[in-house]
């Protein structure tokens, strides 16, 4: 249930479908074949609400809900699906994919996944992200284990007692920013834009302050 990092310099749809996107679509739902889609936004539409944009545009033009997986790529680190829904036309033509992206990313690319089912009325039945390595760092396991922690927190406090849960919760999300932070500075190259999203290059960034213990 996590998102992938700002500016998409960290997680990005996949340049192609490879042997590692194939074993994850396969992991999930054997069978199914991922496809691309051009990301076109509806006016309402909000970035991270997706099965609440395909329900406003299900009541107001018909059609129905494709629930399934958007796939994500940190090259060479990891592979990740996160639970996803696009607009299936009540006419039969090709998929929409009408959330806009939280990042610069003008398509996604995505597992139809009819068992990956969504309840508005419980939050909590979103599906958790699906994760796989792409490295043998140990960093990246550290990346999975926080990102578990999060959800697990979320599931058990942060849903029903926010203010009860919200210690829990804020030090889960810690966790899994520090590990990621770790592993952006061992896997960023030094002239790659800095994996905070900042814009700048890596080693006028968190690779400067790296270099000066800052």
């Amino acid at each position: 249930m996590t998102t992938p990092a700002k500016g998409g310099l960290l997680l990005r749809t996949p340049a192609s479908i490879g042997e590692a996107v194939l074993d994850l679509a396969a992991q999930i739902r054997p069978g199914a074949a991922p496809i691309y889609l051009r990301i076109l936004p509806e006016i309402d539409a909000e970035p991270l609400s997706c099965f609440e944009n395909v329900a406003r545009k299900v009541a107001r033009d018909g059609g129905r809900c494709q629930f399934g997986w958007a796939l994500w790529v940190w090259p060479g680190v990891f592979i990740e699906a996160e639970h996803h829904a696009v607009y299936a036309p009540a006419s039969g033509e090709p998929l929409r994919d009408i959330t806009p992206s939280a990042t610069p990313a003008k398509r996604r690319l995505f597992l139809p996944d009819d068992t990956a089912t969504y309840d508005p009325a419980d939050p909590r039945s979103r599906r958790d992200n699906i994760r796989s390595p792409l490295s043998k760092d140990p960093l990246v396991a550290d990346v999975f284990t926080g990102a578990q922690a999060r959800t697990d927190a979320w599931r058990r406090d942060g849903a029903e007692r926010p203010h009860d849960g919200f210690a829990q919760l804020q030090a889960a999300e810690f966790s899994q920013v520090y590990a990621q932070q770790k592993l952006g500075l061992s896997h960023t190259n030094p002239n790659a834009r800095c994996f905070c999203g900042s814009g700048k290059r890596m080693k006028r960034c968190h690779g400067a302050a790296r270099r000066t213990g800052t």
